[in-house]
Parts: structure tokens; sequence; C-alpha cells
């Protein structure tokens, strides 16, 4: 095997490694994001400010569980500054055993941040097939 052909078959697993990694993190984040809006108890919330990370707002919400207990918590997605205004009402998913284990309800609060690394992973990885199959190719002796 030639040295050109050695390197690109290095750099083709790091890549499918990446990418498996990447792709095996957000399928379990998507797994786990599944399985919790499954079980959850939906309540609406109300949003009541914001924090701000990185200069992006992210919503702070509150919510009465079954028990009339008030609980408050903070989105784990950022929200445009038009999505979400003091005073909105939210639906909210929280955990029947830990009400403190909450999310805003809806696709981009719970799904987004898990589709995008499953399909940056399945990128990485499939750039990693092709690349070593055009290297393959192109030094095959």
């Amino acid at each position: 095997m030639s040295p050109e052909l050695k390197n690109v078959a290095a750099v083709s697993v790091i890549f499918c490694l990446f990418g498996l990694g990447f792709g095996g993190f957000g399928g379990y984040r998507l797994w786990q994001a599944h399985d919790f809006a499954r079980t959850a108890v939906r309540a609406t919330g109300t949003v009541v400010g914001f924090e701000r990370r990185t200069s992006k707002p992210y919503p702070i919400y509150e919510f009465a569980d079954s028990e009339k207990q008030v609980h408050r918590g903070t989105s784990i997605s950022y929200s445009s500054s038009d999505s979400y205004s003091v005073g909105s009402s939210v639906a909210i998913l929280y955990a029947p055993e830990d009400p403190n284990v909450s999310c805003i309800g809806g696709f981009g609060h719970q799904y987004a941040m898990p589709l995008g690394f499953a399909g940056l992973g399945t990128l990485v990885f499939l750039a990693g097939i092709v690349g070593g199959i055009a290297g393959y190719k192109t030094y095959k002796t």
C-alpha cells in the first residue's frame, strides 16, 4: 500500500469515527427527547423573562404542576426575539416524578439539537466513506 493511500485511509477512518460519535450522540439525545416527551406531563406555562447567554435570549418560564406547586425553568434552546415575549403562554413538558425536570414543548426546544448532531454526524461519516473511496481509486497501484 502506498504512503498516500495509507494517509487517505487514516483520514477516512478518523472522519468515520467522528461521524459515528456525533451521530451516536445525536441519536441517543433524540431517543431521550422522544422518551421524555412520551412520559412527560403537559402543562401551560408563562414566559417570565430571558437569560442572556452569548448574546442570545433563553426563555425563563414558570408553570404549576398537578399539585399547584409553581416551578421555574430556563429553556435549553435560545429563542429569536420575536418567538416569545414576557407574559407569553408556552406549552411545558415536565417529568411526573420531578417537576423541576422540564422543558418548553415543541420541535425546536426538544429535537433541533439532537437532530443537528445526528445530521452532522451522518454528513461527516459519509464524507469519510466518500473520501476513502475516492482516495482508493486515485492512489491504488
